[in-house]
């Protein structure tokens, strides 16, 4: 008796509703806090409610558990709070809102939820399956185990959210705003997370092999765990990130066509595999990309805030590299680490000249030109070679003037004795303007050969 009540009273109500749609378009039901049990509007009692307009309707705190709305027109519907857990909604909700809303375990495969309000709502292994929820606000709902398979979630608002255990295999979730969101052991296989924010999000045990995440923001987000094979993270912002040992990188794709990879600064790597990566494909960090990008004039800021701008970028740049350099050498990987302890240097450099340390950055242009830090050994031959055939040039051209002239061969065997500073005063007299560039030879050799060994110092004993 009293589900029969509770059937003529909501029959009484949509009659009413139906009537004033008729009459005045802008009229409103009111059924909230209304309870109906079961499968009331699917044909209880033989009753079928298939295909009515309950626009507008309000059913705020409603109890619809288990209920059907097949076929129903419910635009711009107030649910919020309502319970509709297990309930059929093959219906018109464009506009609808579902603030707090209990849709558990709900089957809305293949639905348009286009311009739905779902922000902190229940959707514990709802079937989303292909659903359209593109810009949708989903702002702390829970999507545990829900079942988001192929839905379109583009540019859809999920701060917050609970996604934890959720299956987004092959979702499209470009342009999302995941900020703080709880992903631990979803599924994102072959996800397109193109441009999405993943600011600060738990990725923890999360699948992301094979996902594209083009220009996402990842920084600070947390992949303990995480399976990144394949995946496409070129562009990405990799900043503060948490990788553990047990992330798989294998086959991350890093860079673009010209080589410039991810940013990576202050990453805590934490003994993550880096071997399975393929570093020769990474000319440059994105880091120093950014801050080679960032030295531009700018009309709308000072002049002093754009130096301290740029001065910044090469500083994270520079530790960047540097960062890096320390991981991949800890593991073994000597030369990709050379690569990047090289370009951290070249970077620094920069940073000198910026904070107006001439001094330093000119015995650091010094090293770059003879030894490239260390890393280019052939510069040091090559400023060996140079230093010698000079100072052997002048020897010879001098000899035409002041004794004793010296054949050429022989002015190359003086240059090279003078060189290691090993001059013969019975060669030169004290007269002579040429004990005067044997001297200046051997100051050449000197330090010519100090940055030798400390360059061989570096290179082979890591110090």
């Amino acid at each position: 008796m009293a589900n029969q009540e509770h059937l003529n009273k909501l029959m009484e109500g949509v009659q009413e509703w139906n009537q004033w749609r008729e009459e005045n378009l802008t009229a409103q039901i009111d059924l909230s806090g209304v309870f109906y049990s079961g499968s009331i509007l699917v044909g209880l009692d033989g009753i079928s409610y298939s295909g009515v307009d309950l626009s507008g309707i309000n059913l705020s705190n409603a109890n619809l558990r288990g209920a059907g709305f097949h076929g129903t027109i419910l635009r711009g519907a107030d649910f919020n709070g309502a319970d509709l857990r297990e309930a059929t909604l093959t219906a018109d909700l464009s506009g609808a809102t579902l603030v707090k809303a209990n849709i558990s375990g709900v089957d809305l495969s293949r639905a348009d939820l286009h311009g739905v309000t779902l922000s902190l709502a229940t959707l514990v292994k709802a079937d989303l399956r292909y659903a359209k929820l593109s810009g949708v606000d989903l702002q702390g709902a829970d999507l545990r185990e829900a079942t988001l398979r192929y839905a379109d979630l583009r540019g859809a608002n999920l701060q917050g959210a609970d996604l934890s255990g959720a299956d987004l295999t092959g979702a499209n979730l470009q342009d999302a705003h995941l900020f703080r969101v709880h992903l631990s052991g979803a599924n994102l296989v072959q996800a397109n997370l193109n441009g999405t924010n993943l600011q600060n999000a738990i990725l923890t045990d999360a699948d992301l092999s094979s996902a594209t995440l083009v220009r996402a923001d990842l920084s600070g987000a947390t992949l303990d765990r995480a399976d990144l094979r394949e995946a496409d993270l070129r562009e990405a912002d990799l900043r503060r990130v948490f990788f553990d040992r047990r992330t798989d990188l294998s086959n991350v794709v890093l860079s673009d066509e010209v080589g410039v990879s991810s940013s990576v600064v202050d990453i805590h790597w934490d003994d993550v595999n880096l071997a399975v990566v393929n570093w020769e494909l990474v000319k440059k960090l994105g880091d120093e990309y950014q801050a080679n990008e960032s030295d531009i004039k700018d009309p709308n800021f000072s002049q002093e805030f754009l130096r301290e701008l740029v001065l910044d970028g090469y500083q994270a740049a520079v530790r960047a590299n540097r960062q890096l350099a320390v991981v991949l050498r800890d593991q073994g990987l000597n030369e990709e680490a050379d690569h990047f302890a090289y370009r951290a240097q070249l970077l620094q450099r920069k940073v000198l000249w910026r904070e107006h340390e001439f001094g330093r950055w000119l015995f650091s242009m010094l090293l770059a030109l003879m030894s490239g830090y260390g890393y280019r050994i052939w510069r040091i031959l090559a400023a060996y070679l140079l230093t010698v055939s000079v100072f052997a040039l002048v020897y010879f051209v001098l000899g035409r003037y002041y004794p004793p002239h010296l054949p050429l061969h022989q002015a190359f065997l003086e240059s090279i004795t003078a060189f290691h500073g090993r001059v013969f005063f019975e060669q030169f007299n004290l007269d002579t303007p040429q004990i005067w560039f044997t001297a200046l030879e051997a100051v050449a050799g000197l330090i010519i050969e100090g940055v030798f060994i400390a360059m061989l110092i570096q290179r082979f004993f890591g110090r």
